[in-house]
């Protein structure tokens, strides 16, 4: 009986630790990025240029991204202020 209780708090306290949440964060910055993409280039009628055009872009803000130490930096502070409460 003791494992079914040690399941549910380990779970809460990994659920909590900064790593988690910030990974979480990042992650989540990231796929409001490609959700789009992904749901454009599933439409049956998308032109090779434009889907082409729309991966482009994403490719580009994500380089953008990844050099950018601000927008990191946002993210990382949004995770740390939930980490808060």
């Amino acid at each position: 009986m003791g494992e079914l209780h040690a399941k549910p708090a380990d779970l809460i306290h990994v659920i909590c630790c900064p790593d988690f949440i910030s990974t979480i964060f990042c992650l989540s910055d990231v796929l409001s990025l490609t959700l789009p993409v992904s749901k454009n280039l599933q439409n049956e009628g998308i032109e090779y240029t434009e889907a082409a055009s729309v991966i482009t872009d994403a490719m580009s803000v994500l380089q953008e991204r990844r050099t950018d130490c601000q927008h990191f930096h946002d993210v990382f502070v949004a995770a740390s202020k939930a980490c808060m409460f």
